[in-house]
């Protein structure tokens, strides 16, 4: 079988969110010009659409399509569908309402259509839902896709004559713009867009198209709305992704005057105000590496000589941020999709800040998702820094030349320092010795305030590692590295652990994290640690616990701590007490019920509360004794009493003690005096009934 026919086509698609745009007036050396704001919406919704192969004319295409919720639980959730026209609806979606949607529980859905006509389609999707006090959420989503009479044509995404999938690294010049051809009736085809930005063509004149003079001037002066996607290779260049949310810019290619300013969606997408057309002089548009955001909450990355401070604060500053331009391009009036331009991979232009921008974009999503603090954000960057990576309080991120190349964790730990500062709670001073190591004790304050800025990279990846550029070899895993299994020669422990920075970043990600590892146990979600930065400067881990605490937070964190050597509790202690019988003379043999009480007389649980039963020869139990049977109790948090039964039976006649020990598996047990019970007497009978063919 042809592999190439049996290929899986898989689209996943994140949302395009409408949002409204809001304008200050911005004066340039050309007048007065207006530039977008872009106001904060939450993204709680994702919808993921899956096909098996491209839609072919006439045949049956289905769509596996799922619905989730990130983080909040959502009610009252619709599910809506809109087909264009040349394509016949075959299945209706299997649900179209969702009384209640879990975070992260998604709803599988289909649906199934034919397509009629050739053409360019663009199916919507539509998602709306209420959180739990009353917020609206809604989402769209899009199935693009081509399809022709020649079903080798066919393809997902749509063919257009105006430079699509174009690479913006070598702009044509005008001398290089394709001629559009006259037919024979005197017409010439362009490409045009609906109302929704669907592909269409129309035919103008060509005496009303041209001049003489074989230009484009006929189109000057009319009304043109420029749409299109401006996307990226990635730092790990394995895909293409469009640039979040990034400032656009709409110039005159000829003069370099300003036409229009917007914003691309999440996705890259964008689309501009209309425009008077500039004809022959052509146009460009320029994606830049920074979000103005309002309220002066922006974010972005600027030239590292010529950047001023919170340059992302201010409108005025965009000409400070590193931009990518598509080729010149040409257009008739209307609406005029340009496709889409890709910047490739390349580790030695400015690209690369435009993946530092995204990492930042990733961020302030998260910190609208989770918190109430804000920008604004603004990093330092150029392709020859040799400047250390750091962040000026009140001031700007400062990064190597490397950082570009390298993961996003550096980026991701230097705003977590900014994020606290903009928070209001970042102590003043530093007590960080120079240099200062993750496993190394360095200062109370120094392990909080650089902690934090890891721990801030790990809730932002939703992953407890961290890499340092530009390799991604050299990782630390907070998730094992800093537990008590690990310490040694490689880790400092002890009195001092909570002064090691490693040591608090592996504490608060497991206070987070659900996975259970060893006294990781407990699960707390990002609210409750991000409430304590947003009203309590801290100027130590053991004063962000006091915190804790005094926000009604579980002590049963205190698991977590414990397993990244932080010992603010008791370890636990295991009381075996009150031994019992059911049946204090059974005939030998004889099945009875033994039970004894356990408590946990520390603060730490214990997380392998096994207990064994022996068998004495006098009042004393001890795991030197005979043993009967062992319950493996599992988890016993602190203060919990917990009476445990277990059948057992003796093979002898004769008088004995049974009770129980714990048995310690981790070596933690706070007081070994109180493991074991005291012995309950048992009198064991010799049941014969019958001896040497006699009764008895």
């Amino acid at each position: 079988m042809n592999i190439q026919i049996c290929k899986i086509y898989k689209l996943v698609f994140t949302s395009v969110i409408v949002w409204s745009v809001l304008f200050s007036s911005l004066s340039l050396a050309g007048g007065d010009e207006s530039r977008p704001h872009t106001p904060e919406l939450g993204y709680e919704l994702n919808i993921d659409m899956e096909l098996e192969s491209p839609p072919e004319l006439g045949r049956l295409t289905s769509v596996n399509m799922s619905v989730s919720s990130r983080h909040e639980r959502l009610e009252q959730v619709q599910i809506k569908l809109k087909l264009p026209d040349g394509i016949q609806l075959a299945q209706k979606l299997q649900t179209s309402s969702v009384s209640t949607l879990y975070a992260k529980s998604p709803i599988s859905n289909q649906f199934s259509f034919i397509v009629q006509e050739p053409g360019q389609y663009k199916i919507t999707v539509y998602v709306e839902g209420v959180t739990l006090n009353g917020k609206p959420k809604d989402r769209y989503e899009y199935l693009f896709f081509t399809v022709s009479d020649d079903k080798r044509k066919n393809q997902m995404g749509w063919s257009n004559s105006l430079n699509m999938d174009v690479d913006d690294s070598d702009p044509m010049t005008p001398s290089e713009r394709p001629d559009l051809a006259i037919d024979a009736e005197g017409y010439v085809t362009v490409p045009a867009a609906d109302a929704d930005l669907n592909y269409a063509e129309k035919k103008i004149l060509a005496s009303e198209y041209f001049t003489d003079s074989g230009q484009m001037e006929g189109i000057r002066g009319g009304s043109v709305t420029i749409s299109g996607r401006y996307r990226f290779r990635n730092r790990e260049d394995t895909a293409y992704e469009g640039f979040n949310r990034a400032l656009m810019r709409l110039v005159n290619s000829t003069t370099g005057d300003h036409l229009a300013w917007t914003y691309a969606d999440n996705n890259g997408y964008f689309t501009f105000p209309s425009v008077s057309n500039p004809g022959a002089d052509g146009m460009r548009v320029r994606v830049y590496s920074v979000r103005y955001v309002t309220g002066d909450e922006g974010y972005g990355v600027c030239d590292f000589d010529t950047c001023v401070d919170n340059a992302a604060a201010d409108t005025g500053t965009y000409d400070q941020f590193y931009y990518r331009r598509t080729q010149e391009f040409t257009t008739p009036n209307g609406n005029q999709n340009i496709g889409t331009y890709s910047s490739g991979y390349s580790l030695t232009n400015n690209l690369r800040a435009l993946w530092i921008y995204q990492d930042m974009a990733d961020a302030q999503t998260h910190l609208v998702q989770n918190t109430t603090i804000r920008g604004p954000f603004t990093a330092e960057w150029a392709d020859d820094s040799t400047h250390g990576n750091h962040y000026h309080r009140g001031g700007n991120i400062h990064f190597k030349s490397d950082v570009g190349d390298g993961t996003n964790h550096t980026i991701l730990h230097e705003l977590g320092h900014n994020v606290m500062y903009n928070a209001g709670t970042f102590p003043a001073g530093s007590d960080c010795p120079s240099p200062h190591y993750i496993n190394r004790v360095s200062g109370p304050q120094c392990a909080w305030t650089e902690g934090w800025a890891s721990i801030f990279l790990t809730l932002v990846n939703d992953d407890p590692k961290k890499c340092y550029p530009p390799s991604t070899t050299n990782c630390t895993y907070f998730e094992t590295e800093p537990s008590y299994d690990n310490c040694g020669s490689s880790w400092d422990c002890g009195t001092d652990s909570d002064e090691v920075e490693g040591h608090v970043i592996g504490a608060v990600w497991d206070i987070y994290d659900s996975a259970s590892d060893a006294f990781d146990i407990e699960t707390f979600n990002r609210d409750k640690i991000y409430n304590i930065l947003e009203t309590d400067t801290n100027n130590s881990f053991v004063s962000w616990w006091a915190s804790w605490l005094s926000d009604g937070n579980s002590d049963l964190a205190l698991n977590s701590l414990f397993q990244n050597d932080i010992e603010y509790g008791d370890r636990y202690d295991i009381q075996v007490y009150n031994p019992s019988v059911s049946n204090a003379s059974p005939y030998v043999n004889e099945t009875i019920s033994a039970g004894i009480s356990l408590r946990n007389l520390g603060d730490v649980s214990s997380i392998a509360t096994n207990i064994t039963y022996y068998r004495s020869t006098n009042s004393f139990i001890s795991s030197s004794d005979t043993p009967l049977t062992t319950y493996y109790g599992g988890i016993l948090d602190k203060g919990v009493i917990r009476t445990v039964y277990r059948n057992v039976s003796l093979d002898s006649a004769g008088t004995f003690w049974v009770g129980a020990c714990f048995s310690d598996t981790y070596g933690f047990d706070g007081g070994s005096s109180n493991d074991c019970s005291s012995g309950v007497q048992v009198t064991v009978i010799d049941d014969v009934i019958f001896k040497d063919g006699f009764d008895n």
